[in-house]
């Protein structure tokens, strides 16, 4: 069936519907119409007006996330990018597989190439379990809070003693965006 208006909210497509580029434009109109913006300090927005604080608004908060196994020691595991203007407030770590090389050797830290415990400082992970700094687990590193600048955020693992066999661990950097410092 050809859909010849604009879609409304609570609207369900059945097969064989078809929707020209016109409509569904006008549709994605309306539902920007709705989004309200700014969204409150206090709802977790910026409350400013300005093009960059108002797209902010809209991507309030945020995670970056990836795996890290016993082979990638010495090796930087990418997370992705902190944008500017973020506030790191917890590093996760989920231990599913201990790392085994040595207990109390085995380590992971976030942070970027520059300084690898920015966020989190060396985290023994030769047990299983989930360790957070919200949690009082983990250590912050120098530079959790408040960052200006977008950087790429990397896990690192190391270890001493013998070759670890095993190990894997989720590593979680959440934030959120903030009104760019004065």
């Amino acid at each position: 069936m050809a859909i010849d208006a604009p879609l409304q909210p609570g609207h369900t497509f059945a097969a064989g519907d078809t929707l020209n580029a016109a409509l569904l434009n006008k549709s994605l109109e309306l539902a920007v119409a709705r989004v309200p913006t700014p969204i409150a300090v206090a709802q977790g927005g910026t409350g400013s007006t300005t093009a960059a604080n108002g797209q902010k608004n809209l991507q309030t908060m945020g995670r970056l996330e990836g795996w890290v196994v016993f082979g990638n020691a010495g090796v930087g595991i990418v997370l992705g990018t902190l944008p500017a203007d973020a506030f790191v407030y917890d590093v996760i770590i989920q231990v599913t597989t201990l790392f085994d090389s040595a207990a109390g050797a085995d380590l992971i830290s976030v942070g970027w190439d520059a300084d690898v415990d920015a966020l989190a400082v060396a985290k023994d992970v030769s047990a299983t379990g989930i360790f957070s700094r919200e949690r009082g687990t983990i250590t912050a590193g120098a530079n959790d809070g408040y960052n200006a600048t977008s950087r790429s955020i990397e896990a690192y693992y190391t270890y001493a003693g013998g070759v670890p066999t095993t190990g894997k661990a989720l590593v979680v950097v959440l934030y959120c965006q903030v009104t760019t410092t004065p």
